[in-house]
């Protein structure tokens, strides 16, 4: 079991998420954001803060958290994103990579 202390929380809309393959063969997450405050532009702000490892993000990971719960916590690797160029990759395979996309567009 992996255990995070989680920094300030932030929701940022979600208006839609796809499982995609890799050319590497694994698989990964391709979220796509809402516009705006409440989404594109609070996710970049904590991207920042993460890239930088800021000292509200020393590891560099944002957390995605659904219903009280981390699903994934992927390092930021870059910064100032579109809201349709967001890639969460890992050692996903399919299963993986599509039972993430369920748990970011469940209803809450």
């Amino acid at each position: 079991m992996v255990s995070y202390t989680l920094g300030p929380a932030t929701t940022v809309s979600v208006d839609s998420a796809v499982a995609a393959g890799t050319q590497a063969g694994n698989w990964s997450v391709r979220p796509t954001l809402g516009a705006g405050a409440g989404g594109i532009d609070a996710f970049n702000a904590l991207a920042a803060q993460c890239f930088d490892r800021q000292p509200t993000c020393p590891t560099g990971q944002l957390a995605l958290v659904v219903d009280g719960r981390v699903v994934s916590a992927p390092t930021v690797q870059s910064t100032g994103f579109q809201a349709d160029q967001i890639e969460v990759s890992g050692s996903f395979d399919e299963a993986a990579a599509r039972s993430l996309v369920d748990a970011i567009m469940a209803p809450s």
